[in-house]
């Protein structure tokens, strides 16, 4: 089946359901849907199962069609579903779908095949913590794949060296966020929320609790930050057991009262404009859409320069950079950033000019849109 020839295209973005959560995928493929024409696209949020935080966000756009297939569903991998699925490609006659998560991929790839339908699959992130049964099914489901999009150069080479990809299929389109024409203001909700004064330093990080993000490592270097009551860390993401650990490290270094656990928020950027600087130690990370909404806030970061960070984060410039669990060069970074006010001015403002140049949500929408057209021209690769 091909493309459509005459008005908008057609498009399902498919992500797994048996989950309940949303991060920076989920976020950039709501950005690009409200930055979509509709005269060019019409695009469709579907679910294999339930997601509730993410539909109840997705449910703030507009206009847009939420589709749930077999909300009961315990397992995306349920043979039923793969049937629902089937049929809705039927009744719906996408032009092409666009797949985020190899969980769910395992059932949308090759029905979407056989359905007539163009694949679309999104790389986000090294994946360095799965097994090698994952980069294996990966390998064997690529082949029902037309088209991969990477947020980072660093992803896209290494998954088509590891993965065994065909990297002229792997096209880089770098996360977007929105950014307003000049810089947001400072607002007090933050301070509000945690209860603290303006004199507190608040260092903020954005991502779900998971080992490989090491926040712990943020804990580490505040205890090393000695003579200091005024430095908080406020950490924002989806709560997970390694939450549990952060509260028992946080007490073990007489940090309870400065440690602020969130969870997941749908008022991040409003909540960034309230902190003094934007953390992210990572092992591995794609192409940070955290560090993104920071910058565009005038933030300055402290970040691990590791693949796609190093296209995002110039160090010296825009943030500071550290080495992965460098303890002792984060606690450095940050009582830099504490200590020197013009310097975190100077390179939250360069953050975020680079960020409205080069990483807007419109270039994103833009440059998504001409490669669906150019799918569509092309009838797949």
């Amino acid at each position: 089946m091909g493309f459509m020839s005459d008005g908008p295209l057609h498009i399902a973005y498919v992500f797994p359901g048996c989950v309940d959560g949303a991060g920076g995928s989920e976020e950039q493929a709501l950005a690009f849907i409200q930055a979509s024409d509709p005269c060019r696209v019409e695009i469709e949020l579907v679910f294999l199962g339930r997601n509730p935080t993410f539909e109840r966000r997705a449910k703030a756009v507009p206009g847009l069609t939420i589709r749930v297939l077999r909300p009961e569903a315990r397992n995306v991998l349920d043979p039923r579903m793969a049937v629902d699925y089937a049929r809705l490609l039927r009744e719906r006659r996408y032009d092409a779908v666009h797949l985020y998560g190899l969980r769910q991929e395992l059932v949308t790839r090759p029905v979407s095949r056989l359905s007539g339908v163009r694949v679309v699959s999104a790389i986000r992130g090294s994946e360095a913590h799965r097994g090698r049964g994952h980069f294996l099914l990966n390998r064997a489901t690529s082949g029902f794949v037309d088209l991969w999009i990477s947020n980072s150069r660093f992803t896209a080479d290494l998954f088509a060296s590891r993965d065994k990809l065909r990297r002229e299929r792997i096209v880089v389109v770098p996360n977007g966020v929105q950014v307003s024409q000049s810089l947001p203001p400072y607002n007090e909700t933050l301070r509000r929320l945690i209860n603290v004064g303006r004199n507190a330093f608040l260092v903020g990080c954005v991502a779900n609790h998971l080992p490989f993000k090491r926040q712990e490592d943020l804990l580490a270097a505040m205890a090393r930050i000695e003579g200091d009551p005024s430095m908080h860390l406020v950490l924002i993401g989806r709560t997970t057991n390694y939450t549990l650990q952060l509260q028992a490290q946080a007490d073990r270094l007489n940090l309870t009262n400065r440690l602020h656990i969130l969870g997941y928020r749908d008022d991040v950027r409003r909540l960034l404009a309230g902190m003094d600087v934007l953390a992210l130690v990572s092992q591995q990370e794609g192409l940070p859409a955290s560090l993104l909404e920071g910058m565009a806030c005038g933030l300055p970061v402290v970040a691990t320069m590791i693949a796609g960070v190093t296209e995002l984060v110039v160090d010296g410039e825009t943030g500071i950079g550290v080495p992965t669990e460098d303890v002792d060069a984060i606690a450095r970074a940050l009582t830099t950033l504490r200590d020197d006010q013009a310097l975190r001015f100077r390179l939250g403002r360069a953050g975020f000019e680079r960020a409205r140049s080069e990483f807007s949500v419109e270039r994103l929408a833009e440059r998504l849109m001409c490669l669906y057209e150019d799918l569509a021209g092309t009838g797949g690769a």
